[in-house]
C-alpha cells in the first residue's frame, strides 16, 4: 500500500514486542523492517545500520533464508547509493545462500537486480545474461506468480534493447510482458513501467498512434494503486512527446515535474536526465541547466565514494558497539554471580541459627501436642455424655408424645364422628374437614415419636433405604421423573447421625422446593463417595432462578443452615429457564466441639 509512515510505526512497534519476549529471530526481523522503512524514506545510512543489526543476529542463528534476504535488502540501498559494485558482492552472497538451499523465488528477484546493476555498470551483455537466467528460474513458479515475474523479465530485456537503440525488438518485450493475466491487480507497478517503456518505444519508432494515452493510462494507474516507483520517468517522457509534437508550454511542465519527483526520490541519475531534457524545452536556461548538471554529476562521484567509506563505517561500528555489549553483559554476569554467591554464604548463615531455633520450637510444640491429645479425649468422652442424655431426652419426649397427645387427639377425633350423626346438615359439614386434618395430625406425630423413640440412622443400610424410600415416595405423589443413586462404596459409619438427620432433610427441602417452585419434567439425584467426603448432587430441569436477584427463602436458608452445621459446603448453579443443580459437600471426619469454659482468647 505503500504506506511509508504506517511501516516505520509498526516495525518500531514489531521490535518493542520482540524485545519484550526476548525473541532473537523477531528481533533481527524488526530491525530489517525498520530498515526497509528507512530505505523507502530514502534515509540509505540508517537503512543500512538496521541491515546491518539484522544480518549479525540471522549469522548468529544461521538462519541461512534469513540471511539470503537481508543481503539483498543491503544491496539495494548500495544500488540506489550508486555503490553498484558493492552492490553486485553483497547479491552474489544471497545468491550462493539461495542456490545452496534452493530458494527458487529469491534466484529469480537476485538475478533481476543483478542484471540492472551490470546495465548501470554498461555491461549490457552481462545485464541480458543475468535476465535470461532469472527468465529460465521462473519455469518452477506457481502460475499465478510465474505471469507476475514473466512480466518483470519482459520489461527489463526490453529496457535493454531499448537501451541498444533497438526500440522495434524492445516493444515485442514490453507488448509480451502486458499480456500476463491480472497484471494491473497483482503488479500494478510493473504494468504502469510496462505501459511506460511501450509508449517510449513507440515514440522512438515515431508511432504516435497510442500517444500520449499509453503515458495518461500509466499515471492513472500509479494513482489509483498509489505507485509511486517511475512515476519521473513517467512526466519525462511526457515532455518529451509534447516537445516532439511542438507543444512546448506542456513540454516544459512535464519536465519540471519529472525533475520535481527526481529529486523528491533523491535519484541523481534521474535528475540528470531531467535536466537534459529541460535543457532542451528551455534554451534560454539550458546554461543553468548544464551547471546544474555538471554540479550533480560532481557530487555522485562524491557521494558514491562517501557512501562506500559510510557503509565500511557503519559495519564496523556496528561491530564495535555489539562487541562492547557483550563485554558489557559478561561483567554484568561477573557480578550477578558473585552477588548470589554472597547472598547465598548469607542464607546458609540464618538457616544454621535459626535452625536451632526451630529444634527448641518444635520441642515446645511436641509437648503441646501431647496436651492437645489430652484433651481431645476429655472432649470425646464429654461428647459420648451429652450424646447420652440426649437420646435418654428423646426417649422421654417420645413417651409423652404418644401417651399424652396421642390418646387425647384420638379421643378428639372419635368426639367429632359423632357429629356424623346429627340431622343438621351444614354442621355436619363443616366437622367433617376436621376429623380429616385430625387424623393426619395423629399420623405425623406417630412418626415423631417413632422417630424419636429411637436413632433411625445409626444403622448404614437403614439409612440407605430410608433416603431410597424418600425418593420412592416423591415418584408415587408427583408426576416428575425421578432417579436416584447411592454409592454402596460409601461406609455410613464413617458419618455421625446428626449429620445424617441433616443430609436426610436437606433432601426433604430440596425435593419440596422442585414440587412447589421448579416445574420440572425430570430429577437426577446422585450420593457420590470420595476420599474425605461424600457428595450430593441433586439435579432439576425447571425453570430455575437468578441467584443473585432472589432472595433467599426458608427453604434455602435451612439448607445453607443445615451445612453450616456439620462444616459442609454448599454449591447451587441455576440461571432463568436452565435448571438448577444443588451440590452438597459432606466432610467424613468427624466434628470436635470446644468445651466452652468461658474464657476468651
Amino acid at each position: 500500500m505503500n504506506a511509508v509512515d504506517d511501516i516505520e510505526k509498526s516495525a518500531n512497534l514489531y521490535l518493542k514486542r520482540s524485545l519484550t519476549i526476548n525473541s532473537k529471530f523477531h528481533i533481527a526481523n524488526s530491525y530489517k523492517w525498520i530498515g526497509i522503512g528507512y530505505e523507502l524514506s530514502s534515509k540509505n545510512d540508517s537503512a543500512f545500520y538496521y541491515y546491518i543489526k539484522a544480518e549479525k543476529i540471522f549469522k548468529e542463528q544461521k538462519n541461512q533464508n534469513a540471511l539470503s534476504g537481508i543481503y539483498q535488502d543491503q544491496a539495494q540501498v548500495q544500488f540506489y547509493t550508486n555503490d553498484y559494485l558493492e552492490a553486485e558482492k553483497s547479491l552474489i552472497k544471497a545468491l550462493r545462500i539461495a542456490k545452496a538451499i534452493k530458494l527458487v523465488r529469491k534466484q529469480f528477484d537476485i538475478y533481476t537486480t543483478l542484471g540492472i546493476i551490470s546495465h548501470e555498470l554498461n555491461d549490457y551483455e552481462k545485464s541480458l545474461e543475468y535476465h535470461l537466467k532469472a527468465l529460465k528460474v521462473i519455469d518452477d513458479f506457481p502460475r499465478g506468480y510465474k505471469n507476475h515475474c514473466y512480466s518483470i523479465c519482459f520489461c527489463d530485456i526490453g529496457r535493454h534493447y531499448l537501451e541498444l537503440n533497438n526500440p522495434k525488438e524492445a516493444k515485442t518485450y514490453f507488448e509480451k510482458g502486458l499480456k500476463a493475466e491480472n497484471l494491473i491487480v497483482d503488479a500494478p507497478h510493473v504494468y504502469a513501467i510496462l505501459l511506460d517503456r511501450l509508449g517510449k518505444s513507440s515514440f522512438e519508432l515515431k508511432d504516435y498512434r497510442f500517444l500520449p494515452a499509453l503515458y495518461i493510462k500509466a499515471a492513472r494507474i500509479r494513482k489509483d494503486f498509489n505507485v509511486s516507483n517511475g512515476a519521473n520517468f513517467n512526466q519525462l517522457y511526457l515532455s518529451e512527446y509534447y516537445a516532439a509534437t511542438k507543444d512546448s508550454a506542456k513540454a516544459k511542465k512535464f519536465a519540471h515535474k519529472a525533475y520535481e519527483l527526481s529529486k523528491s526520490f533523491r535519484a541523481p541519475k534521474d535528475m540528470l536526465l531531467c535536466l537534459k531534457q529541460l535543457a532542451k524545452v528551455e534554451p534560454k536556461n539550458a546554461l543553468k541547466y548544464s551547471q546544474d548538471y555538471i554540479r550533480i554529476s560532481d557530487s555522485m562521484q562524491q557521494l558514491e565514494r562517501e557512501s562506500r567509506n559510510k557503509f565500511a563505517k557503519i559495519a564496523y561500528e556496528t561491530e564495535e558497539i555489539t562487541n562492547e555489549k557483550e563485554a558489557a553483559v559478561h561483567q554484568k554476569w561477573i557480578f550477578l554471580g558473585v552477588s548470589v554467591l554472597i547472598l547465598i554464604i548469607a542464607v546458609l548463615l540464618y538457616v544454621t541459627f535459626s535452625q536451632r531455633a526451630k529444634q527448641k520450637e518444635l520441642q515446645f510444640l511436641q509437648g503441646q501436642q501431647k496436651s492437645d491429645e489430652e484433651i481431645y479425649q476429655l472432649i470425646q468422652v464429654q461428647q459420648a455424655k451429652i450424646d447420652e442424655g440426649r437420646s435418654m431426652e428423646k426417649k422421654r419426649i417420645a413417651r409423652d408424645l404418644h401417651d399424652g397427645i396421642m390418646n387425647r387427639l384420638a379421643s378428639t377425633r372419635l368426639n367429632l364422628h359423632k357429629l356424623s350423626e346429627v340431622d343438621d346438615a351444614n354442621t355436619v359439614k363443616k366437622s367433617l374437614p376436621f376429623i380429616a386434618g385430625i387424623q393426619d395430625i395423629e399420623k405425623e406425630i406417630r412418626n415423631i415419636a417413632h422417630d424419636l423413640n429411637k436413632d433411625i440412622f445409626i444403622n448404614t443400610d437403614s439409612f440407605r433405604v430410608i433416603v431410597e424410600s424418600l425418593f420412592s415416595e416423591q415418584k408415587k405423589l408427583f408426576k416428575t421423573k425421578c432417579h436416584f443413586e447411592v454409592d454402596k462404596s460409601i461406609n455410613w459409619d464413617l458419618i455421625e447421625s446428626n449429620k445424617k438427620i441433616h443430609i436426610y432433610r436437606i433432601m426433604q427441602e430440596a425435593l419440596n422446593n422442585i414440587n412447589k417452585h421448579a416445574y420440572a419434567r425430570n430429577i437426577i439425584a446422585s450420593i457420590h463417595d470420595r476420599e474425605n467426603d461424600v457428595l450430593l448432587e441433586i439435579y432439576d430441569d425447571g425453570v430455575g432462578f437468578s441467584f443473585n436477584e432472589k432472595k433467599k427463602g426458608i427453604g434455602l436458608q435451612n439448607i445453607f443452615s443445615r451445612t453450616k452445621a456439620f462444616n459442609g459446603a454448599v454449591d447451587i448453579i441455576s440461571d432463568q429457564g436452565a435448571g438448577t443443580t444443588l451440590i452438597i459437600t459432606i466432610p467424613k471426619k468427624p466434628q470436635i466441639k470446644e468445651p466452652d469454659n468461658g474464657n476468651t482468647c
